[in-house]
């Protein structure tokens, strides 16, 4: 019971390699990407929920992600391709938007992005539909 055959051996020195090398390849994977965090106030420094936060950068696949500002401002975008650089919007109806271009995402980077969003005017838009009357000029 004592001996151990060759190929148990050499199963338990390949199992050991696969298990030493797999969060090397993890981390590979993980390294190639970065994020964007940061906190949303309005001017008196209170936080503001519900803001829709855009990036935009050839970087991505798609044309854009979002996330919205959860109860304490706070947001994240995380395992962003990197290197690249990203256009970053926030938008909420009151406020301006506020816009920070130039944002240059490198590997394992984690960009912090803070944001103060001015109050913005109200705007309304009135739409009118309808067609104008039929005047009888002959009675």
């Amino acid at each position: 019971m004592g001996r151990i055959s060759l190929a148990t051996r050499l199963l338990l020195v390949v199992g050991m390699l696969v298990i030493g090398f797999a969060p090397a390849t993890v981390w590979g994977q993980a390294a190639a990407s970065g994020s964007i965090v940061g906190h949303v106030v309005d001017p008196s420094g209170a936080a503001v929920a519900n803001v829709a936060v855009k990036v935009t950068s050839p970087a991505l696949q798609v044309p854009e992600m979002t996330t919205v500002t959860d109860e304490e401002g706070s947001y994240k975008l995380l395992a962003l391709p990197a290197p690249g650089v990203y256009r970053v919007s926030f938008e909420l109806a009151g406020f301006q938007i506020f816009v920070r271009d130039g944002v240059d995402l490198t590997v394992g980077f984690s960009a912090r992005i803070d944001a103060t969003m001015t109050i913005g005017a109200v705007t309304q838009t009135v739409e009118v539909t309808g067609v104008s009357p039929v005047i009888d000029t002959v009675s």
